[in-house]
């Protein structure tokens, strides 16, 4: 038996999930230097800078 790592998510809570991680996903996407957006390995690396930077801490 695996275990989950989350209880589910009823859909309303996952339809404002989604507004907010978007809204930050357009906001932290806005103050990244264009050169880390141009292809994928550099967009996984700035993502998971940013990940262990700013949304880590957050979610404590």
């Amino acid at each position: 038996m695996s275990e989950k790592s989350m209880l589910p998510i009823p859909p309303e809570e996952k339809a404002l999930l989604k507004q907010h991680l978007t809204e930050s996903a357009r906001i932290l996407r806005k103050y990244t230097e264009p050169e880390k957006q141009k292809d994928f390995g550099s967009i996984e690396v700035e993502v998971r800078t940013q990940m262990l930077e700013i949304v880590g801490p957050t979610m404590g």
